[in-house]
């Protein structure tokens, strides 16, 4: 019986081993922390014509720069908008019926 609970200790000391390596190179080798902390990717975010609008070429800024509303072909443009992480997004908006983009806005 003793050496049953010999080998089980091994076992059980060897699995922490291996656990807790497996953690170290998972965490980058700096340890084991007991919290992450989480910056924002940007301070602030200005969107010229607040969100979706395609109706009005504006401009979009963050920390790493302004960023203009696009025209991406002569229907789709390429609206600016601040995301929820405070960084300048940009999606490709179709333009409505009968509508074509011009200077970043559709007509």
């Amino acid at each position: 019986m003793a050496n049953w609970l010999t080998d089980r200790t091994l076992l059980g000391a060897a699995v922490f081993v291996v656990l807790a390596s497996l953690f170290w190179s998972w965490n980058g080798g700096s340890g084991f922390s007991a919290a992450a902390t989480v910056t924002p990717a940007s301070s602030f975010c200005t969107d010229g014509d607040n969100g979706m609008n395609t109706a009005v070429a504006s401009t979009c800024t963050d920390d790493s720069g302004t960023y203009e509303d696009t025209c991406t072909s002569n229907r789709v443009v390429g609206e600016r908008f601040c995301s929820a992480s405070n960084q300048c997004g940009k999606k490709l908006m179709q333009c409505g019926y009968n509508k074509q983009c011009m200077k970043g806005k559709c007509i």
